[in-house]
């Protein structure tokens, strides 16, 4: 709980003038106005018998120490549901004045029985339960 989402790839950047990741953080640099969607992906549960694996996600900016947005959600459902797929992602926006840097995170805020976020689980291939950000400039 309280963890950046950490990841590791870029699969493509056409603002790298104003966007950078690095170590779970995203540092958007304006000017401009920043729409970003993510979500923590697939989940594994922690224990098959109970089910109810979920993670709740959100956009949460460092320098204010507060999140932003609407959350988003991942969860198995009851117990006879043991893996988790996303079921909506985080989403907001923020406006960064010409000059200034803000640094945000897709952060998770909430966990119950679950083991590992960014997990193949129902997906049957490994890259479509991946956790993810997009970041779109304004």
């Amino acid at each position: 709980m309280n963890t950046n989402v950490a990841f590791n790839a870029t699969e493509s950047n056409t603002v790298t003038g104003n966007v950078a990741n690095s170590g779970g953080t995203i540092t958007l640099t304006g000017p401009g106005t920043f729409y970003l969607e993510g979500s923590v992906g697939g989940l594994n549960p922690s224990n098959l018998s109970v089910g109810q694996a979920r993670v709740y996600s959100g956009f949460y900016n460092i320098g204010t120490s507060s999140y932003f947005g609407q959350g988003g959600q991942s969860s198995a459902g009851n117990a006879t549901n043991f893996d988790g797929i996303p079921n909506n992602s985080a989403n907001a926006s923020i406006t960064v004045a010409s000059g200034s840097s803000v640094t945000v995170a897709l952060r998770i805020n909430y966990v119950n029985a679950t083991a590992a976020i960014s997990a193949q689980s129902d997906f049957n291939t490994a890259s479509l339960g991946q956790a993810w950000v997009s970041v779109i400039k304004f």
